[in-house]
């Protein structure tokens, strides 16, 4: 009889040990299947980035009378239509026809971005220009240089494709590095200051920045990246109606730079590394423009 009973004893043991076994197994499978099916998801998705710096350098124009320096937010005034950023930059673009009189034109920044001008009228010459020295301009002159830097970032899975401009990480720090600003002639400024601004749709939406990827592409997804339009154009793109164009801009901006310089030909050069985002690697950036200090080309 204690044969008998200790053989059924040892019986529902091993049978509870088999119940068990079989209860982790199927557990085991699950959590390796749900792990599955989020590295699937991750490895459908494909990402990519890219990086715009813009340079803008103001310089004197030098004639007989002496400096002549350019009032862009007086010039702005010329044109209508588009965003404030946009009718700046128009200005900007036409500031020797306001040095030197003439037409100007109307520019176009995206399907929904077009600047013209207030009137076909010429406008004299030295319009938006001010006399700031007289002299034959022998002597050094006064250059400001402005630099802003953004980076688009794009997430496709299945044909949906997510963009947002942030510059800072999960930590809440800058994902630029390794900033170095060259100038012809001058010293090179190594890790320059500067400041990200995180838009709001309070104080500060940057949803009319123009974005224009002039300092590289990135990563696998690059023929979804978007270009030469507003970041509240390329953010409307979103597969996700409620993404806030205000909230998903952000710029950096470098502390502006003053230079005093003889009149002649310089590059402004701008390197630098922007961290990866969405698991993609760090890519370094190189931008080199051209600035005449004298004359206004």
């Amino acid at each position: 009889m204690k044969k008998l009973l200790s053989n059924s004893v040892l019986i529902s043991a091993l049978m509870a040990s088999t119940f068990m076994l079989a209860g982790c197994e199927k557990e085991m499978d699950s959590t390796d299947l749900m792990s599955s099916s989020t590295s699937a998801a991750k490895a459908a998705a494909e990402t990519a980035q890219s990086i715009m710096v813009d340079i803008n350098v103001n310089a004197p124009a030098i004639d007989a009378e002496g400096s002549w320096k350019f009032d862009n937010v007086s010039a702005a005034a010329y044109f209508t239509g588009g965003t404030a950023q946009s009718r700046n930059a128009t200005a900007q673009s036409q500031k020797c026809t306001f040095l030197n009189g003439g037409v100007l034109e109307a520019k176009s920044f995206g399907k929904n971005n077009v600047v013209v001008p207030i009137t076909t009228v010429p406008v004299v010459p030295k319009t938006a220009w001010t006399l700031t020295s007289t002299g034959d301009g022998a002597t050094n002159s006064d250059v400001t240089v402005d630099i802003t830097i953004a980076g688009q970032s794009v997430v496709v899975n299945k044909g949906r494709a997510k963009y947002s401009f942030t510059l800072l990480d999960d930590e809440g720090n800058p994902r630029i590095s390794d900033l170095k600003v060259m100038v012809t002639g001058q010293e090179d400024i190594i890790d320059p200051a500067f400041a990200v601004e995180v838009g709001d749709e309070a104080n500060n939406c940057l949803a009319d920045v123009l974005y224009s990827a002039n300092a590289g592409t990135f990563g696998r997804a690059t023929d979804a990246l978007l270009t030469d339009m507003t970041m509240g154009e390329i953010i409307a793109q979103n597969a996700f109606s409620s993404t806030s164009a205000c909230g998903n801009a952000s710029v950096a901006k470098l502390d502006q730079l003053d230079y005093s310089l003889p009149a002649g030909a310089y590059t402004v050069t701008v390197t630098g590394t922007v961290k990866g985002n969405a698991g993609m690697a760090s890519t370094p950036f190189a931008v080199t423009q051209t600035v005449t200090v004298g004359k206004c080309e």
